[in-house]
């Protein structure tokens, strides 16, 4: 299919527009000459659309008159000033919206909206550990008791809200006496008190906090595949990661903002919404498995069902907030991963597990005992500079293919049901030519990709569509 071009032409796709006659003519000479839809929707490097024409420079399409516009001067043209009767209607008006929206008379204005579209503004920076310090909260007269519905309800309404920040999938885990185990025991303390509190080094958390929200932060599978570098001095083959197919780095930055406006919606909420510091995230991947967000993969990290590798870290809060925990998930990842190898096929320094089935065994000292997993050997990963100069396995994974080829995703359904082809899809993803090493024209080309069609940059705030 990639060679197939439209065949209709310029005045046929006139007429279907209903531009005929003399009007064909006009369109026509306006336009630039198109050897057929393809080249039309895809001419240029910018995102504007075909029929966004260019004019000289400074020659808008508002006429300005420079002999007469002179730099502002806010002396000689000030502002009007409000009287303090006009901004006392004013703030009689809004107060009154406000109620009216807390007493459940307008939709869209109740404590939730409130909440989200101050939380919405949050973020740039990762917030304090017990959550963003600058939020919206009733005052004095308003419903001053926390937003609660059913703790199901309530766990959609973090849902929508996470969702519309930028996270494709959030989750809750109920803090079990054996899920506190996935934390650093020399860092938290649970205990009978009212509020959390940073102790030196010691997160003392009250025993009422019972549930962790989890969620997660897609990078580019498009931008990671620009990650591989040919090395032949590494067994594999391969060499560390190219900077722009680094795209952890923008992931963690996108987690930074959903955390920072994550944690303000709940205290909005009237909730408590404490996030330790990083050392807390040792065990973030064990948080999104549990949550159901993925399955365990053999690099030792997530799978995702959707993204494959391509997310970043399961971020968390936690809150004494009544949710719905979620269950764990089975889409045959964790079998699939028995016998695709793609990942450990590319690892320059060798530290992925290798063996055909997960083990109870360790490899390293860092390895936590007690799963049956496929082990990463951290100390060699490490050791040749991972995170920050290395991350080729992420964009390896099958489960990363885009979705828009049918065959990926009859793939993914059929692994979800049945391990017997896994081989074979493995072999196939290898005979394709996936994890290959980028030539120099094409990472070239990365800077002078068509903005208009390409897939791979995430354009925040634009939903799916394509404007």
């Amino acid at each position: 299919m990639k060679g197939f071009h439209s065949t209709i032409s310029r005045r046929d796709f006139m007429k279907s527009l209903g531009i005929a006659g003399a009007g064909i003519g006009a369109a026509a000479a306006a336009g630039p000459a198109f050897h057929d839809l393809d080249e039309m929707a895809s001419a240029g490097k910018q995102s504007h659309a075909w029929w966004v024409k260019e004019r000289d420079y400074e020659n808008i399409t508002t006429e300005v008159d420079w002999q007469t516009y002179k730099n502002f001067d806010a002396v000689a043209h000030p502002a009007t000033p409000v009287s303090d009767e006009v901004k006392a209607v004013t703030a009689a008006r809004v107060a009154k919206d406000k109620a009216d929206g807390l007493a459940g008379k307008v939709p869209g204005a109740d404590r939730r909206g409130f909440a989200w579209y101050t939380a919405a503004g949050r973020g740039g920076t990762a917030p304090a550990w017990d959550g963003e310090t600058s939020f919206w909260k009733p005052s004095e007269g308003d419903v001053t008791s926390p937003y609660n519905e059913s703790p199901e309800y309530n766990t959609q309404v973090m849902r929508a809200a996470l969702h519309s920040f930028g996270t494709p999938a959030v989750g809750v885990v109920e803090l079990t006496p054996n899920i506190k185990k996935l934390f650093n025991k020399d860092l938290i303390s649970w205990e009978d008190r009212n509020d959390a509190v940073l102790d030196g080094k010691v997160y003392r958390f009250p025993n009422k906090y019972k549930y962790m929200l989890v969620w997660e932060t897609q990078m580019s599978a498009t931008q990671a595949t620009y990650n591989y570098k040919a090395d032949d001095s590494n067994p594999s083959g391969y060499g560390s990661s190219v900077p722009i197919g680094r795209m952890d780095a923008q992931g963690y930055n996108y987690g930074r903002v959903v955390m920072a406006q994550a944690t303000s919606f709940l205290k909005g909420l009237g909730y408590a919404a404490v996030r330790p510091g990083s050392s807390f995230f040792l065990q973030n991947s064990a948080y999104g498995i549990f949550a159901g967000l993925s399955e365990q993969a053999r690099p030792n990290y997530r799978m995702s069902p959707g993204y494959g590798l391509c997310s970043r870290q399961a971020d968390i809060t936690i809150t004494d907030m009544p949710l719905a925990p979620t269950k764990p998930i089975d889409f045959g990842g964790h079998r699939f991963c028995n016998t695709c190898k793609r990942c450990g096929e590319v690892c320059p320094s060798q530290s992925i597990d290798m063996r055909d089935e997960p083990s109870w065994d360790t490899v390293v000292p860092k390895n936590n005992p007690g799963i049956k997993a496929f082990w990463m050997n951290w100390d060699t990963c490490a050791g040749f500079g991972s995170p920050v100069n290395c991350g080729i396995c992420q964009p390896t994974c099958p489960f990363n293919h885009p979705t828009e080829a049918i065959i990926h995703p009859v793939v993914r359904a059929t692994a979800a049901n049945t391990g017997i082809f896994n081989k074979f899809f493995a072999d196939m993803d290898r005979v394709f030519g996936y994890g290959k090493v980028r030539s120099a024209e094409e990472m070239e080309a990365w800077w002078t990709r068509d903005l208009a069609t390409y897939k791979g940059d995430t354009i925040l705030g634009s939903g799916k569509y394509i404007w």
